[in-house]
Parts: C-alpha cells; sequence; structure tokens
C-alpha cells in the first residue's frame, strides 16, 4: 500500500459489546456494506470507523425499535432506509463478507441459542442442533418474504418481535443483494485470515486484523465465547443428514462464492 493516502489502526479493533449496529452506510467516504450476520460484521464496522470512515446516523425519525432492527439490511432495505436514489449506486463502493455456510450455519445455531435462552425464554427453548436444522429446513421456504411466518413454526410460542437481525440468519448471503445489482466486491472471510491485504487495497485503507476474523479457525475447533452455552467442534454437530441439509439451503451460495463442505 506504498505511495497511498493511508490512515493507520495503531492497534488491534477489541471487541467491547458495544459495537455499532447500525452503520453500514457512509455517503462521504462513499461506501455500501452489506453486513449478513455472524460474518464477522462488528469487527469490519469498527475497523473501518477506527480507519476514519465516517458512517451516516439513521433519520432522526427512526424510534429505538426501529433503529434496533435496522441491522443487516439487504441492498433494497439500505436504499430506502437512507434515501439512496438506485441510480447513484455507480458512485458507491459496495462490499460484502461471506462465509462458509457450514461453519455459519452452526455460528448462527449457537448465537441463537445463547441469545434467545437468555433473552426470550418465554419464546424459546433449547433445540438439539439436528432437529433445529430439520426444523429450518422445513420452513426456510417462508423467508425471505414471510419473516413472521417463519418464526411462529420456529419457535415454542411464535414469533419473537424483538429479535434484531428478525429472520436474517436464514438468508443465503447472495439474497442480500436483492436489487440484482452486478458490480459488488466480496470478500470470503476464510481468504481474509490469510491476506487482508485485498479488502485494504480495494478501500485505500491500512488496517489492523479484525478480532473476529483471526479467530474463525479457532472458533471451528472450539468456540468457548458463549456464556450459557457449552459447545463443542463445529465438525461434531454435523451427520451426512445436517450436512445435506445445509447443503441445500445454501446451495446458492456454495454455487456463487465456490464454497465446499470444510471438514
Amino acid at each position: 500500500m506504498s505511495n497511498k493516502k493511508t490512515t493507520k489502526i495503531v492497534e488491534q479493533i477489541k471487541y467491547n459489546g458495544t459495537f455499532s449496529k447500525y452503520e453500514s452506510f457512509s455517503s462521504s467516504n462513499k461506501l455500501i456494506l452489506l453486513l449478513p450476520l455472524k460474518t464477522g460484521t462488528g469487527s469490519l464496522v469498527n475497523s473501518l470507523k477506527a480507519g476514519g470512515v465516517k458512517f451516516d446516523e439513521l433519520p432522526n425519525s427512526y424510534t429505538y425499535d426501529e433503529k434496533y432492527r435496522a441491522v443487516h439490511l439487504t441492498f433494497k432495505e439500505m436504499l430506502n432506509v437512507y434515501s439512496i436514489p438506485q441510480s447513484t449506486i455507480s458512485q458507491y463502493k459496495v462490499i460484502q463478507v461471506v462465509r462458509n455456510p457450514w461453519d455459519l450455519f452452526i455460528s448462527t445455531y449457537l448465537f441463537i441459542e445463547d441469545m434467545c435462552l437468555v433473552n426470550y425464554p418465554e419464546y424459546y427453548e433449547h433445540i438439539p442442533f439436528k432437529k433445529w436444522a430439520i426444523t429450518v429446513k422445513k420452513y426456510r421456504h417462508f423467508l425471505p418474504d414471510n419473516e413472521e411466518k417463519f418464526w411462529q413454526n420456529i419457535t415454542k410460542k411464535g414469533f419473537i418481535r424483538s429479535i434484531r437481525a428478525r429472520a436474517k440468519p436464514y438468508y443465503q448471503q447472495s439474497w442480500y443483494n436483492d436489487i440484482n445489482y452486478n458490480n459488488i466486491k466480496y470478500f470470503k472471510i476464510e481468504d481474509l485470515v490469510k491476506d487482508i491485504t485485498p479488502l485494504e487495497d480495494y478501500l485505500d485503507l491500512e488496517i489492523v486484523n479484525m478480532l473476529h476474523i483471526n479467530t474463525v479457525q479457532d472458533r471451528r475447533n472450539i468456540y468457548t465465547g458463549f456464556k450459557y452455552i457449552s459447545t463443542k467442534p463445529y465438525k461434531e454437530y454435523y451427520d451426512n443428514e445436517t450436512k445435506n441439509i445445509v447443503e441445500e439451503l445454501y446451495a446458492e451460495d456454495i454455487k456463487k462464492f465456490n464454497y465446499s463442505y470444510p471438514f
């Protein structure tokens, strides 16, 4: 990155539980982020902010609940929330970080288990991974058009109205481009583990490795970041049936981003 105007992050970004959930659009830096759940989005946003990216605030008219749910937006939602004319998209760099679907599905399962068992016990009870995978497969056809119907069938007592990510954990990552824009720059989180330079070069920004990205392989082996549930190596969750379920659920992602079963 020599001979470039870059901003140096002098220390690694440390997750403190308060990363900004809403920043995904920067009018001043001409940047749009598509942020699927469980793809290192918090670390990405924090790193970019520390590197000098100034993100736009959500509209002042938004209530707290609306702000809380305005996260992991699809492209169409992004244009609507920030009043971005579709005719101007070519003026922006649009990026999305993607993740191996078999890793993503396990990470999402553990996240939902931990969050819902603590915060929504009246709606949720522990579901073994295999049963969860079969249930998601059975009702995923409701997505993306009918998230409420999906949750009504998934959860114990119906729709979790306050869940921040809505039903986004079970979107295919390719669904975030719901306007069929053909100039999105995709970065695999597994590639960024090895070399973050392509992301730096594309954004013309020097950054230190993001926290989540540094721990992807560790999370595959054993992830103990949850307080309320026990975990095991990701590969131990899978058998042939659940492996094939994920392959079916994320078939478009697997093909588009050239992924294969990692274990």
